[in-house]
């Protein structure tokens, strides 16, 4: 009996070596799917990267009227996807869905290449799922997540491509690929690429090196030639600077720490080089390690302003890459084949997938979904007072709407209220700190002195969740120098008249 059983778990563990890539891709569906659909509906990136793409959806341009400050690949393609799949927050967890499983299954190729042996390579992926799908899934689509595919791409080209230029210079597209995806990225890949082709020794005369690094910067360059002269030929080049470049001084100022992982960038960053020093001395160096520990230190930057777990789970990604195979190459090629390994492996495999299974069940028992397709809120967790209390902010703007030019929610949900009646008031609809261009708060300030027979509905200081980033000194002036008409729930009612 028991010869029969080790047969068993042997032809079931040869089956999972020969089959790896489409159960790994199976596997990571399913988790991805388990983690996306259980949004809790508060203001925060998910409710607000929804309501800027659904603007742009309806036709408003991005940077002249749609206040982004982020560069535009991840809002493009969620636009796509409104358009061709409806606009509704069930195909936007999709997008979520899909941006997941381009990552992982771009780590599970990195991994390949780092460690030869199936069941530790899977082990770590399903790992790395594990420590990170939560914060991941559970953040809804991102550019941050969107941009770092790039970055595995840049990666993936280093190690595979057996042509060095072409290499070079598909690695100067993907890093300007990921400039126009998130500002930070573009530069986290500009910092591997030199750090690599300027260190790496496979060409011993710097004049060479430096050759090889302007190849990818020709490359670069001409991505963001091709991309400034369509916001030239839109007229939207002024607004795209004044979001994208000038208006990040402004965003840097909410620099925002956990000190949790604060402590653990600095701990692990010291370790990262202790290690790539220590093999240096002992000549166990290779591409391999120096690309991934260019990649660890320049990833560094997702953290800033805000070092938070959702930009340290980035960073901790290729933190656990480059540890993993310095672990690897520490003790030369660890093999998992023994029977019981096998054993084990099989019923980690089993057990995730249960896991899987019984969260996604639980979330959607926690998070019922809002099954109502006609509205964009068909796929989201809306709850019935969620839904109540944005029905009686519509019906008091409905009411009052004929009398006056603009009806203005100066609020972190403003978006609800504007998707939902398709207006458009650009720096009003995301009012954090850092969303208002290079004038900042002054810009808000600016335009308020410009109104008339405007109503603002502004939320108060007994609003739930209410972020950092709220522009406090607006709402001071606002509350200092008009008086408040009426109350609406969390809201002061004012009306604006300058003439």
């Amino acid at each position: 009996m028991k010869k029969k059983m080790q047969a068993i778990f042997q032809k079931l563990s040869d089956f999972y070596d020969r089959h790896e890539v489409v159960l790994v891709v199976l596997i990571t569906l399913i988790f991805n799917i388990s983690v996306s659909f259980h949004f809790k509906f508060y203001p925060y990136d998910y409710l607000w990267n929804f309501g800027n793409i659904y603007k742009l959806h309806l036709g408003y341009q991005i940077y002249k009227e749609v206040a982004i400050i982020i560069t535009p690949i991840f809002f493009a393609i969620g636009k796509i996807l409104f358009d061709v799949f409806g606009a509704n927050y069930f195909v936007y967890n999709w997008f979520n869905v899909i941006i997941q499983i381009i990552f992982y299954i771009e780590i599970f190729i990195i991994l390949k290449k780092i460690i030869k042996s199936i069941k530790l390579r899977d082990i770590v992926l399903f790992g790395f799922m594990i420590f990170f799908g939560k914060t991941f899934g559970e953040n809804g689509p991102n550019y941050n997540l969107l941009s770092a595919c790039f970055i595995n791409g840049i990666i993936i080209a280093t190690f595979y491509s057996a042509d060095k230029k072409i290499r070079r210079t598909l690695n100067g597209i993907l890093a300007a690929l990921a400039f126009l995806t998130y500002q930070k990225a573009g530069v986290a890949a500009i910092l591997i690429i030199t750090i690599y082709e300027l260190w790496n020794k496979s060409d011993s005369k710097l004049s060479q090196r430096i050759v090889n690094l302007i190849i990818s910067a020709i490359s670069m360059i001409l991505v963001f030639a091709i991309y400034a002269f369509y916001l030239q030929s839109t007229n939207n080049f002024q607004s795209f600077i004044d979001m994208t470049v000038l208006g990040v001084k402004s965003f840097s100022d909410n620099f925002a720490v956990v000190i949790a992982v604060m402590i653990k960038l600095v701990f692990f960053t010291i370790l990262s080089i202790v290690i790539f020093a220590g093999l240096l001395k002992f000549k166990k160096n290779n591409d391999c390690l120096l690309l991934l520990f260019a990649t660890n230190i320049s990833t560094i930057v997702y953290l800033y302003p805000i070092i938070n777990a959702y930009h340290g789970a980035i960073w901790t990604i290729y933190l656990a890459l480059f540890i993993a195979y310095s672990i690897n190459i520490i003790f030369d090629e660890i093999e998992l084949n023994t029977l019981k390994q096998n054993i084990t492996m099989l019923i980690l495999v089993v057990s995730f997938i249960i896991f899987c299974f019984t969260n996604y069940i639980y979330n959607r028992i926690q998070y019922p979904m809002y099954v109502e397709q006609k509205t964009m809120f068909f796929g989201s967790t809306i709850s019935d007072k969620e839904k109540n209390e944005i029905q009686e902010i519509n019906s008091y703007i409905k009411e009052h709407q004929n009398e006056y030019e603009d009806i203005i929610v100066f609020s972190s949900y403003a978006m609800l209220y504007d998707n939902t009646y398709n207006n458009n008031y650009k720096y009003f609809d995301l009012p954090n700190n850092g969303n208002f261009g290079p004038n900042g708060e002054q810009e808000l300030i600016n335009r308020i002195l410009q109104m008339n027979n405007t109503l603002i509905l502004v939320q108060n200081e007994e609003t739930e969740y209410e972020l950092y980033q709220f522009p406090n000194n607006v709402r001071n002036f606002i509350h200092k120098n008009y008086e408040p008409i009426d109350k609406l729930q969390n809201y002061d009612i004012y009306e604006i008249n300058n003439k």
